[in-house]
């Protein structure tokens, strides 16, 4: 069995960097800078930005704090707020020793992607890496990079992930979908796309897979 599982919220909790990148384009003179768990109740909930940055007291268009998100985001200065979830390295180890790990994820730096990876001393368990830039068309994309991938076989594959681009990409394809809630997406939104398993974090995924089996 192969399992596609994406890096941001299953593997990286990425708050810490998504709010540093908030408050870095906020700037020192926002008039009304939301707290970290403010923040990150809008985004689960899948607020625009535009409307956050309004929220804040910042006039920024969709297109322009897009922008500054993607030129900032995977800088070596935000990506060390990155922190992987502490049952990780055990879950992998788990998962690498009974199925094939394939991480799927949308980055525009590969080269960053390959050294946080290193660093986080993960890179090993992952028999492809499969990325590409998120250019706007994720859900295309997603599903594009798992259809091109080689040894794609629907019928014994399962994709974890936390939104709706790898849910929806998983149902598209017809393979198993499990969707985290230790990532970006709150359980209303993730349950009503009807994934085939929900779960909190992925310590319980070696548990589902052998139920999937």
């Amino acid at each position: 069995m192969d399992i596609y599982i994406d890096l941001d919220g299953p593997i990286l909790d990425v708050s810490e960097k998504y709010y540093a990148v908030y408050r870095y384009i906020l700037g020192k003179t926002a008039p009304n800078i939301l707290s970290k768990d403010a923040y990150w109740e809008m985004k689960k909930n899948r607020v625009p930005s535009e409307e956050i940055f309004k929220e804040s007291g910042v006039e920024l268009s969709q297109e322009i704090s897009l922008h500054r998100w993607k030129q900032l985001i995977e800088t070596p200065e935000f990506l060390k707020y990155d922190i992987m979830w502490p049952w990780v390295p055990d879950v992998l180890k788990t998962l690498y020793n009974n199925y094939s790990l394939i991480l799927i994820t949308l980055r525009n730096s590969y080269e960053n992607l390959i050294d946080e990876l290193r660093d986080f001393e993960i890179l090993d368990f992952f028999k492809t890496i499969l990325t590409e830039k998120d250019n706007g068309g994720s859900l295309y994309t997603k599903k594009r990079l798992l259809e091109n991938y080689p040894e794609f076989i629907p019928v014994s594959s399962i994709i974890v992930g936390d939104t709706e681009v790898d849910i929806l990409a998983g149902k598209e394809l017809n393979i198993k979908t499990i969707a985290v809630l230790s990532g970006i997406r709150n359980r209303e939104l993730l349950e009503s796309l009807c994934p085939d398993f929900i779960i909190d974090n992925i310590s319980s995924l070696p548990s589902i897979t052998k139920q999937i089996e």
